[in-house]
């Protein structure tokens, strides 16, 4: 028995379009029936009407004779031949592989410098103070609370004749605590040094808080302090705590 094939299968069949095909095909038919490709595809829904009868496909030799239709503009314009409808617009496509890294992109501008901390500061370039026998008081500083503080001290010591002698410095902090450093020297004649303190501390009260820096020479009688200076800087965050 032999099998008659669907009009319509066969214009699907013998078509075949490609995607350039059927841009020239429909730029070919736009342009000979003068119809506005403004209109084409169909602004509502993205498609391409055509129209065809199974007496064009035979004429055709099993091919079809389409035409293309404004729709929108003239919704009988088939006149009696069978209308298709084709997406002009294929299926989104599945998503491609990650693409390389690209180059490393150049260095941002450089932020505004921030704001200064509160400094308090001592400082005393020619304070003459002999020691003899236990600490003797150089100097302090009080900065006031609450607040978060980094404290440097430094002192310029002079001895006369050393002879094994030296002097020891101590730093009071307002919570108690205390930080010891030290200077000795074997030699007879003169000796001159600096000792340096640096400490952190949070105050959460308010209220003056001294740091207090005290000094005495240790088998000697020939100590001398110089010149002392304290700073306190107040700064975001500090580790330790009153």
């Amino acid at each position: 028995m032999t099998q008659t094939e669907s009009p319509v299968f066969s214009v699907l069949r013998t078509l075949r379009p490609t995607k350039s095909s059927v841009v020239l095909f429909l730029s070919l038919v736009v342009a000979a029936g003068g119809v506005a490709y403004a209109t084409i595809p169909d602004a509502s829904n993205g498609k391409v009407y055509l129209c065809y009868t199974a007496k064009d496909a035979k004429e055709a030799g099993g091919g079809a004779g389409l035409r293309i239709i404004d729709k929108a503009a003239n919704k009988k314009d088939c006149d009696g031949r069978t209308e298709l409808a084709i997406n002009a617009q294929g299926r989104t496509g599945i998503q491609g592989r990650p693409g390389p890294a690209g180059p490393t992109g150049p260095a941002g501008p450089r932020g505004a410098a921030g704001t200064a901390g509160d400094v308090f500061s001592l400082t005393r370039n020619d304070h003459r103070v002999n020691l003899s026998g236990g600490f003797s008081e150089i100097a302090t500083l009080y900065v006031p609370g609450p607040g978060n503080y980094l404290v440097t001290a430094t002192v310029e010591i002079r001895i006369f004749d050393g002879d094994d002698g030296g002097v020891t410095c101590r730093l009071y902090t307002p919570g108690g605590e205390h930080i010891d450093r030290r200077f000795f020297t074997s030699d007879t004649g003169e000796a001159l040094s600096e000792l340096t303190f640096q400490y952190a501390q949070r105050f959460a009260r308010s209220g003056q808080r001294p740091f207090r820096l005290i000094c005495q020479e240790v088998a000697t009688n020939n100590g001398q302090i110089n010149a002392v200076n304290i700073i306190a800087t107040r700064v975001g965050t500090v580790t330790r705590q009153e």
